[in-house]
């Protein structure tokens, strides 16, 4: 009987060393696992650095500044290939445009480059004529803007023709509706222009306003 109980003890002994070195194989397995977690950084979806897929998509941009049959976008081009809207070209009439409200009352794209007219060729201030600087293109168009009367700020704008003239000897101011004085600055070196009658409406590309869904 003495020699059956150290046997036993014996065996329970390696059983339960055997047991430990296990635990410790398993234990040693999990700590260096890829289970692991990650104490540098956030790993939960959602996180930073960690988009969820439950997350919005951002909506999509649309090219709002899209070129028609007559009116072409015009861009700044950037050499990194980047590139910036800037307003629009009516290749029809070969001038430069923006969208304003026409003299019927319309949105239509109207010339930008046009130039004002202030001063009159005769002593009666009926012809009036616009003047551009010396070195610059000639305006091809004359902008009057009507701001008296206009409802909410929408001013009317009416185009004119420009018909290049020679340079006048003298020119008039009119200072009110009875009174029409020479001027007493002399002519420029720039170019003269006379005033015709108005450009239809029509003429200009005409737009609406419209909310994108």
């Amino acid at each position: 009987m003495g020699i059956f109980r150290r046997e036993t003890l014996g065996r329970s002994s390696q059983l339960v060393i055997g047991s430990c070195v296990v635990y410790l194989l398993v234990a040693a397995c999990t700590a260096g696992g890829p289970s692991a977690p990650d104490a540098t950084g956030p790993t939960d979806p959602g996180e930073e650095g960690h988009p969820s897929p439950l997350d919005p998509v951002p909506p999509a941009r649309a090219d709002t500044s899209r070129s028609g049959t007559r009116l072409k976008a015009t861009v700044l081009a950037g050499t990194d290939g980047s590139k910036q809207f800037v307003g629009w070209h009516d290749a029809s009439l070969a001038v430069d445009c923006a969208f304003r409200i026409a003299s019927d009352g319309k949105q239509r794209c109207l010339p930008v480059t046009a130039t004002k007219a202030y001063e009159y060729l005769d002593p009666a201030c009926t012809k009036r004529y616009a003047y551009t600087d010396a070195g610059c293109a000639p305006s091809k168009y004359v902008l009057e803007t009507e701001t008296v009367g206009a409802a909410c700020g929408a001013a009317k704008t009416t185009v004119r023709a420009l018909t290049p003239i020679a340079t006048p000897a003298v020119t008039y101011i009119k200072w009110s509706a009875s009174r029409c004085e020479r001027s007493s600055t002399g002519p420029g070196d720039g170019t003269y222009s006379l005033v015709g009658s108005e450009v239809a409406a029509s003429e200009f590309v005409e737009a609406t306003t419209t909310i994108e869904p």
